[in-house]
C-alpha cells in the first residue's frame, strides 16, 4: 500500500555511509583467532594457542593479556567488566577487566551427573544480578555445551582481594537430532510480565516461557521442564552441523526490554518480534480490546515470525542495474543487528544490508503470504560489501560483534580485527516503518509497533517528519475506534488544520483542542511562546462547546457542557495569565458567551480576571447592588482608569443603596489617601447624582444622616477636593439643613466656595453667624458689627451677649485695620450702648476696647453725676495697673544690669587665658621665627610671651635647675606645686618675666677665685 500523497517530507536523499578501519591486530606471529567478543567498551579476543588480549576502550586503561590450555570460546559481560574463557577440557577460566588478572576457573564436569563426554562451553548467556559494584558480587551464567545439548548453570562468586568461589550444576538437557550438534546461542530476557528463555542450533530453535517476576524462575523452567511455564521447538530444513545458530536479540536501548530477535539458522534467517501488549499507561481499558480483540494464546510470546531463505535467494541472474554482489547460497555463520542494519558474515565475506531488525525484506507492494524472495530484492538493500570482489582474497572470518553499550560493531577475521562504521544509518527508516503499519494485511497491534517504531527514529529528522509520522499514527487510532488515544496523538502533531477538517463529530473535536491545548502548554518556555496558537484553540475550544450545546437537546447534557467550559476557562486563565490580559482577546470571548446564552460562565471569567466594569455591569443588571458596591469598593481603586467604573455606576447604585455607596467611595478614596496617590474620583461628577438623592432613601431603618452632606464633608476636608461647584452644593446643603456650625467652619476653613453665591445662600436662610464670616472675609467690618448688633435686640440679656460678641470681633481686628477705623468701629459699639439707654454699658465698653477709645469720648455724653460715681473705680483701676508696669520696668532692668556686669567679667577673664601669636613672632631667648621652625613652643597668656620650649628648659637649667627653686624662700607656695620636673615648671610659669628672673637676680655676677688674686 503506497503511502499518501502529502509525504513528501519523508523522502531522505542521504544514503548510509559504511567504513571499515582496523582497530587491533592482538598476535603478530602466526597465531591467529579462535574467538572474540565485545560488550560494554571491553574487546576480548582468543587466539588459537590459547592467548587472550582483552582491551579497554579507553587509553588509559593497560590491556589485560593471559594465556590459557586448550581455548575454545571467550565471553565478556554486558558490562565489561567479567569476561569467561571456555576451554576443551571442559575448565571455565574466569578474567576480571577490573581486576587485570585471572581470578579462578570452574569445571563443568563437576555439574554433579554423568557426562557421556566432555562438556565444553559453547554458548554462554549471563543471568540479571543485582550487586553494586566495589561490593561482593554474585554472577549467574547459562552454558551451553558443543555436544549432547548439555545446558548447565554456573554462579561465581567475586569479591574484593581477588577471592573467588565457584559451582555449576545441569539444568537439562535438550533434544538433539544428533549428539555431535553444537548450542550456537543461549539468551534469557524479560518480555513483559514473563521471563523467556531461547537456545539456538543450526536447525532447532528452543524457546521456554513463563509469567514471573524473578531470574530464579528461568532456572525452574529447565529443571521442571512440563511443569513450569511453557516450551516450543521451531526446526528448519538443513546441516544440523552447519557453521548457523547464532541467535541475537535487538532491544532499543540498553537496559530496555527486547523487541526482536534475529536467528541465522541452517535453512536461512529466522526472524520476529517479541509479542508486546498495550501497557495501562498508554491506552485504556476499553481501547485496548481494539488492538487485542480475542484472548491470547500460548504462542502470544512471539510474533510475525518469517523466514529469509538464502537458497531462493541464491540463483544467479543476469539483471544489469545490480548494485552489489549477491550473498552466496550458504547460510551465515554469524549475525549482528542495528538499530538499522544488520550485518551477516559467511566463510568467504560479509556483507551489511540497510533494514531494520524484525521487518520483513519485502517490499511494500508484495502480499503478506508471498514467501519466495528475489536476488533482485536482496541485492538492493546490500550496501557494503568490503571483502567482496575478485580482485581481492577473501579473508577467513570469525564473525561480526555488536557491543551494545558503545553502539559499535566489529568484524574480525583471523588476523585481525575490524570496526565497522556505520554513519547515517537511522535515515530512511520512517518511510520503511510507515510502509509496513499502513499495511492493512498486518495485525493492529503490529501496525500500532511499526508506527511507534517510526515515530521514534522521527525524534532525529527535522519536525515536519516527526508531526507526519504522529499525523499517521492518530489517524490510524481514529479509524479503528480508540478515539482518546487517537487523540491524544493528534495533538502532538502540527497538522491541526488537517486535523480538524478530518475529526467526525464536535465532541471528538472539542476534546481534541483540549488536548492540543495541554500539549502546547507542556512544551512552553516562556509566556510569549505559542501565545497565538493557544488564543485560537481557547476560541475553538468555546466554539466547540457551543456547537455542541445548540446541537443537544437533553437540558443535563447541557448544563455538564456549561460546567465543563467554565472549568477549563477558569483553568486556562491560571495556565496563560498574560494570553488573557490581552483586552481584545477577553472582550471577544465575553460577548461571545453571553450572546451564546453562557452569562453564567463569562461572569465567572471576568470575576478571575478582575474585569471589574463587566462584573459591577451584570451585577447591577440582577439587580444585585450590595454586591456591585462590595465589588467596587474593595476592587476598583487606586488606578485612575477605573474612575469611570465609578461614573457610570453610581447613578444606578445610590438611589437604590445610598449609605452603602457613600462608605463604599469613601473606602475606595481611603485607599490612595494611605498611597500618598491623588485622589482617583472627581466629587464634580457625582454632583448629578447627589442632587436628586433625599434622606428618606436611606437603606436602613431609622437613619436620618444626609449622605451627600456626608460624602461632600470627607471630600472637602479629608480629600482636598477644590472644585468651586462643590463647595457650593456643600454650603447650600448645610444651609437648608439649619446646621450652621458645620456652615460656620466650612466658610471659614475653605477657600474655594463663591462669596457672593454664600452671602445670598446665608442671607436667603437667615444664616446671621455664617453671614458675619462673610462680612469678616470681604473685610466688610462696619457691616459686620452693624449685623452683629442688629441680631440682638430683644432684651438686655441679649444686648450684652451683642456687646460681648462685638467686642470679641473688634479686639482680633486690633492688628488688621488702621486705628481710624478701628476706633470708629468701638464707637459703633459705644453708640448701640448708648442707644439701649444703659450707661454703665457704654463705659464697659470703653474699659474693653484696649486703649483704642479714652474716658473723655464718651463723657459729653455721659451725665456728670453719673461720670463720677462710674469712672472712679475705672481710674483707680487705671493707676494700679500703671504701677504694676512701672514696677516691673524697673526689676528688668535690674536684671539687664547684672547680666552685663557677669559678661564683662567673663570676657576680663578670657583675656587672660588666650593669646595671639603673629606670623613673625620670635622667640626672645633664641631670637628664631615660632612658626616657622618645626620645635614645639609655649606661650604665657598672663604676660604674652612665647618662648620654645627647648629654650625654656635651657635656660632653667642655667639657672640652676628645679633645686634652686625649691630652695627659694620668697617663691609663693602654689607655683611649686606638684612640680616634679623642668617641664612642669617651664609650662606653670614664664621663665622670662616670671620667678626664673627673680631667682637669676640672686646668681653673683662674677664668683669668687682667690687663685686669681695671687702674685
Amino acid at each position: 500500500m503506497p503511502l499518501p500523497e502529502y509525504v513528501p517530507a519523508l523522502d531522505d536523499p542521504v544514503q548510509p555511509h559504511f567504513e571499515l578501519v582496523s582497530t587491533l591486530q592482538p598476535f603478530a606471529d602466526s597465531d591467529v583467532v579462535q574467538a572474540a567478543d565485545a560488550q560494554g567498551g571491553v574487546v576480548a579476543v582468543l587466539s588459537k594457542r590459547g592467548r587472550l588480549t582483552v582491551s579497554v576502550d579507553d587509553a588509559e586503561e593497560t590491556p589485560l593479556a593471559g594465556s590459557l590450555p586448550n581455548p575454545h570460546g571467550v565471553f565478556v559481560h554486558p558490562s565489561g567488566r567479567h569476561v569467561l574463557v571456555t576451554a576443551t577440557d571442559g575448565d571455565v577460566h574466569y578474567f576480571s577487566t577490573r581486576g587485570k588478572r585471572t581470578t579462578g576457573n570452574v569445571s563443568l564436569k563437576t555439574a554433579g551427573a554423568h557426562f557421556s563426554s566432555t562438556p565444553v562451553g559453547n554458548a554462554v548467556c549471563w543471568l540479571p544480578h543485582a550487586s553494586a559494584p566495589g561490593d561482593e558480587e554474585t554472577l549467574a551464567a547459562l552454558v551451553g555445551t558443543c555436544s549432547n545439548g548439555y545446558l548447565l548453570e554456573i554462579q561465581l562468586t567475586v569479591a574484593p582481594a581477588n577471592k573467588f568461589k565457584a559451582s555449576a550444576r545441569l539444568l537439562t538437557q535438550l533434544s538433539l537430532p544428533r549428539a555431535q550438534t553444537p548450542i550456537r546461542s543461549v539468551c534469557a530476557e524479560r518480555v513483559g510480565e514473563q521471563h523467556v528463555l531461547l537456545a539456538s542450533t543450526a536447525t532447532q530453535l528452543f524457546r521456554w516461557w513463563a509469567p514471573c517476576a524473578s531470574v530464579g524462575a528461568v532456572r525452574d523452567m529447565l529443571l521442571h521442564a512440563g511443569r513450569v511455564g511453557s516450551s516450543s521447538v521451531k526446526e528448519v530444513d538443513g546441516d544440523a552441523d552447519a557453521d548457523a545458530g547464532q541467535l541475537r536479540v535487538y532491544r532499543p536501548q540498553p537496559g530496555q526490554a527486547p523487541q526482536s530477535y534475529a536467528w541465522a539458522s541452517a535453512a536461512g534467517v529466522v526472524h520476529g518480534l517479541f509479542w508486546r501488549g498495550v501497557g495501562a499507561e498508554e491506552m485504556e481499558e476499553d481501547e485496548k480490546a481494539l488492538l487485542m480483540p480475542a484472548a491470547p494464546d500460548d504462542d502470544t510470546v512471539w510474533t510475525n515470525e518469517q523466514l529469509l531463505c538464502f537458497a531462493a535467494a541464491g540463483v544467479a541472474s543476469g539483471d544489469e542495474g545490480t548494485t552489489a554482489p549477491a550473498p552466496p547460497c550458504v547460510p551465515p555463520s554469524r549475525w549482528r543487528s542495528r538499530p538499522s542494519t544488520w550485518c551477516c558474515s559467511i566463510r568467504s565475506g560479509a556483507w551489511c544490508c540497510t533494514t531494520r531488525t524484525g521487518l520483513s525484506w519485502r517490499t511494500s507492494g508484495e502480499s503478506h503470504a508471498d514467501g519466495d524472495r528475489t536476488r533482485q530484492q536482496l541485492e538492493e538493500r546490500i550496501s557494503f560489501d568490503p571483502f567482496g570482489g575478485p580482485q581481492r582474497r577473501a579473508p577467513q572470518l570469525v564473525g561480526v560483534l555488536r557491543d551494545a553499550t558503545t553502539h559499535k560493531v566489529y568484524v574480525v577475521d583471523r588476523e585481525q580485527v575490524w570496526e565497522l562504521q556505520i554513519f547515517h544509518e537511522y535515515h530512511q527508516q520512517c518511510r520503511v516503518f510507515l510502509e509496513r503499519a499502513i499495511n492493512e494485511s498486518e495485525p493492529l497491534l503490529l501496525r500500532k509497533r511499526f508506527y511507534d517504531a517510526a515515530s521514534h527514529v522521527a525524534l532525529r529528522h527535522p519536525p515536519s517528519q516527526r508531526h507526519l509520522c504522529e499525523y499517521l499514527k492518530g489517524m490510524f487510532f481514529l479509524k479503528i475506534g480508540a478515539v482518546r488515544k487517537a487523540v491524544a496523538v493528534l495533538a502532538t502533531c502540527d497538522h491541526c488544520e488537517r486535523v480538524l477538517e478530518a475529526l467526525p463529530s464536535g465532541t471528538v473535536r472539542g476534546l481534541y483542542l483540549r488536548k492540543r491545548y495541554d500539549y502546547l502548554l507542556s512544551r512552553r518556555t516562556d509566556e510569549k511562546q505559542d501565545s497565538v496558537a493557544l488564543a485560537c484553540l481557547v476560541t475553538w475550544v468555546v466554539d466547540a462547546a457551543l456547537r455542541e450545546k445548540r446541537g443537544a437537546g437533553d437540558a443535563d447534557r447541557v448544563a455538564v457542557g456549561e460546567t465543563q467550559l467554565q472549568e477549563f476557562l477558569l483553568q486556562s486563565t491560571e495556565q496563560c495569565p498574560s494570553l488573557w490580559k490581552q483586552a481584545c482577546f477577553f472582550e471577544f470571548l465575553y460577548k461571545l458567551l453571553r450572546e451564546q446564552g453562557y452569562a453564567g460562565a463569562a461572569f465567572q471569567l471576568a470575576q478571575r480576571l478582575a474585569y471589574h466594569r463587566h462584573v459591577v455591569r451584570q451585577l447591577v443588571a440582577e439587580g444585585a447592588y450590595a454586591a456591585a458596591v462590595d465589588v467596587l469598593a474593595k476592587q476598583c481603586h487606586s488606578q485612575p482608569e477605573l474612575a469611570d467604573l465609578w461614573y457610570e455606576a453610581v447613578p444606578a447604585l445610590h438611589p437604590q443603596l445610598p449609605i452603602a455607596t457613600t462608605t463604599g467611595i469613601l473606602r475606595a478614596m481611603v485607599h490612595d489617601l494611605h498611597a500618598g496617590r491623588p485622589a482617583m474620583l472627581d466629587a464634580e461628577l457625582l454632583l448629578p447624582t447627589l442632587l436628586k438623592y433625599t434622606v428618606a432613601q436611606n437603606e436602613v431603618e431609622g437613619n436620618s444622616e444626609h449622605q451627600a452632606v456626608v460624602l461632600l464633608e470627607q471630600f472637602i476636608f479629608r480629600f482636598q477636593c477644590a472644585s468651586t461647584a462643590v463647595h457650593n452644593y456643600f454650603v447650600l446643603l448645610l444651609a437648608e439643613l439649619g446646621d450652621h456650625e458645620r456652615l460656620v467652619d466650612v466658610l471659614t476653613v475653605s477657600l474655594f466656595y463663591d462669596v457672593g453665591y454664600a452671602f445670598r445662600v446665608c442671607l436667603a436662610h437667615k444664616c446671621t453667624e455664617a453671614t458675619i464670616v462673610l462680612y469678616r472675609r470681604q473685610h466688610l467690618y462696619e457691616e459686620a458689627v452693624h449685623a452683629l448688633l442688629a441680631a440682638h435686640d430683644t432684651d438686655e440679656t441679649a444686648m450684652w451677649m451683642a456687646i460681648s460678641e462685638a467686642e470679641e470681633l473688634l479686639r482680633g481686628l486690633s492688628d488688621r485695620v488702621d486705628a481710624d477705623r478701628l476706633r470708629a468701629l468701638w464707637l459703633m459699639v459705644v453708640d448701640y450702648a448708648l442707644a439701649c439707654g444703659t450707661d454703665q454699658m457704654a463705659l464697659q465698653v470703653v474699659s474693653h476696647s484696649n486703649q483704642v477709645l479714652r474716658v473723655e469720648d464718651v463723657l459729653s455724653c455721659i451725665d456728670d453725676d453719673v461720670a463720677v460715681s462710674d469712672f472712679k473705680d475705672y481710674i483707680g483701676n487705671t493707676l494700679d495697673a500703671y504701677t504694676h508696669t512701672t514696677s516691673g520696668l524697673y526689676a528688668k532692668q535690674e536684671e539687664i544690669y547684672q547680666t552685663a556686669e557677669r559678661m564683662k567679667e567673663e570676657l576680663q577673664q578670657l583675656r587672660h587665658q588666650f593669646g595671639y601669636v603673629a606670623s613673625s613672632q620670635c622667640c626672645p631667648l633664641c631670637q628664631r621665627n615660632l612658626r616657622f621652625s618645626a620645635q614645639p613652643y609655649l606661650m604665657y597668656p598672663s604676660c604674652k610671651h612665647m618662648v620654645h620650649e627647648a629654650c625654656a628648659l635651657r635656660r632653667l637649667r642655667q639657672i640652676g635647675n628645679v633645686e634652686v627653686f625649691l630652695s627659694d624662700n620668697g617663691a609663693p607656695p602654689h607655683l611649686l606645686e606638684g612640680v616634679q620636673s623642668l617641664e612642669d615648671l617651664a609650662q606653670l610659669d614664664c621663665v622670662v618675666c616670671g620667678e626664673a628672673a627673680i631667682v637669676e637676680l640672686s646668681i653673683p655676677l662674677c664668683e669668687e677665685d682667690a687663685a686669681s688674686w695671687e702674685v
